[in-house]
């Protein structure tokens, strides 16, 4: 029961602060499509598919369904929570979900107590907290390639045919497109652990048995096979025109046009290479980066090659397929499913480390002081920064300000507008630019929800910028123009969110 009541402690916490976020830029897409796809499983027909199906066709519908459910349900029917908060509570089936499987695995490896460490480590890092929070992919793509990983080593260490592993990974599939990248590392892996059966001539096993190597290549036919059933079975818009769908959608993905960021003070159109390496270092508080150096250390000079070649192959994968010319953006958002397998490698840090230690009340002590360490980092890394955990930066380089001294970017996902809400009700008559919005309509999609949900008292007085009185400015500097370079640097905005002494959005008088 214990990672069962872990899992429900960290899903109350992330329910009670659902609603403290504000929209999100890709939420401002999947709200409206994912309301689109419940009107549609209402009165399924293949006549209607387009009609619903066709708004943001070039993802998956995994989170598009459970956001429009939890939406319908407990808003729309039962009237239990605001619109933006139903969107959203599909997202703690994976909460639960990824609690309850690190705890697991990190208990047969480490035992209960540092399991319960490394559960905390990811649930409680403010960024990962953050995502938790967020009607979009990442933290559900996080979630499945864990699962993923997790079952594929339990059934192949037990010669199993993976039909667990191939279901997980067809939801994974009806996620996000990366669930294809996770068919790398599954077969690197099944080639490492039946080495043996693929190289026996190399290692002139005279009395090995050739039907076992035969069923060593069968067992690869559940992955191969049920997977992509269940992507097209799950997914109504690939019921027409199947092949020429599936090909679309992966030619979107083929040609994905880069987003901009601010890296150390320059802005790329393509973030350089070691952008995953230094995000990484800079948003991972000191009580996890520690023992993680730690446990790769040790796990090194002891050559414990096989359960941590696994994990470690998982957490390389996010990381690497983000260099050299893969689009790359939005801090560690990306790299989000990197983090469970950190926070792994992480926990043999610690244990590795307590094994040092020769009495038993010593290890206790040890292990006790670390938990304290831990609550003091979670306190400043989540709390005291809430609802802005997407700012923050780690003591490595002296929190959100001196990370935006350093060039990295303040705010990056809309969340910030949220704290703009109540001066813009005290000035409901003037009339405001938001920066981008001809770039990304979709962005007034955002102020129509908290009007909606009566965060707003009236619609905003939206205009072009040369009839607006105000403009309003979020804080991510690799989309910057030379004119909010112009406003961020050498005006006073009358109003801004902040975290720390960093502006995270601001409203600043249009010049004349």
């Amino acid at each position: 029961m214990v990672p069962v009541l872990l899992a429900l402690l960290v899903c109350g916490i992330t329910l009670a602060t659902l609603g403290d976020y504000g929209i999100t830029w890709d939420e401002n897409v999947y709200f409206p499509a994912s309301d689109a796809h419940i009107e549609w499983l209402k009165q399924p027909s293949l006549a209607t598919i387009d009609q619903y199906w066709s708004a943001i066709r070039e993802r998956p519908p995994m989170l598009k369904i459970l956001s429009g459910l939890g939406k319908y349900l407990f808003h729309d029917v039962l009237g239990l929570v605001s619109t933006i908060v139903g969107h959203r509570l599909g997202l703690l089936l994976f909460v639960f979900a990824l609690c309850w499987t690190l705890y697991t695995w990190a208990a047969e490896l480490y035992g209960d107590f540092i399991a319960m460490l490394v559960t905390l480590s990811f649930a409680f890092m403010p960024r990962a907290f953050f995502h938790a929070h967020i009607a979009a992919t990442d933290y559900m793509i996080t979630t499945m390639s864990f699962l993923v990983a997790y079952a594929y080593w339990k059934e192949v260490r037990a010669q199993k045919w993976p039909w667990f592993t191939s279901i997980l990974l067809g939801l994974t599939l009806l996620t996000k497109i990366n669930g294809l990248f996770l068919y790398l590392p599954l077969m690197l892996y099944w080639a490492y652990f039946h080495r043996h059966q693929i190289l026996w001539r190399l290692y002139r096993q005279t009395d090995f048995d050739p039907q076992e190597r035969i069923q060593c290549y069968l067992r690869l036919l559940p992955l191969y096979t049920l997977p992509f059933v269940m992507w097209i079975a799950g997914w109504p818009w690939l019921w027409h025109q199947t092949l020429e769908r599936i090909l679309e959608h992966l030619l979107y993905h083929a040609r994905y046009v880069p987003i901009p960021v601010y890296h150390l003070g320059t802005t790329y159109v393509m973030a350089p290479w070691h952008y995953p390496f230094v995000q990484i270092l800079v948003t991972t508080p000191l009580i996890t980066i520690i023992p993680l150096i730690g446990g790769l250390l040790a796990i090194t000079l002891r050559r414990a090659w096989d359960t941590y070649l696994w994990i470690g192959l998982n957490a390389a994968l996010t990381i690497f397929l983000l260099i050299p010319q893969v689009p790359k953006y939005d801090g560690i958002r990306l790299m989000l499913p990197a983090f469970p397998f950190l926070c792994l490698l992480a926990g043999a840090g610690i244990h590795y480390a307590v094994q040092l230690i020769r009495t038993p009340w010593a290890r206790k002590a040890a292990l006790a002081g670390y938990l304290l360490l831990f609550l003091i980092s979670a306190y400043f890394g989540v709390v005291r920064t809430h609802p802005y955990q997407s700012s923050y930066y780690s003591e490595v380089v002296g929190g959100v300000d001196g990370a935006v001294r350093l060039g990295f970017e303040a705010e990056y996902w809309g969340n910030a507008y949220r704290g703009l809400l109540p001066w813009l009700n005290e000035h409901a008559e003037e009339t405001f630019w938001l920066s981008r919005r001809e770039k990304d309509p979709y962005l007034l999609n955002a102020f129509d929800y908290y009007v909606q949900d009566g965060l707003l008292d009236q619609p905003v007085r939206f205009a072009d910028q040369e009839d607006s009185t105000y403009i309003i400015l979020l804080i991510r500097q690799g989309f910057f123009s030379e004119e909010m370079w112009a406003y961020y640097t050498q005006a006073q905005p009358v109003f801004a969110v902040r975290l720390s002494e960093t502006i995270l959005a601001g409203i600043y008088r249009q010049q004349p």
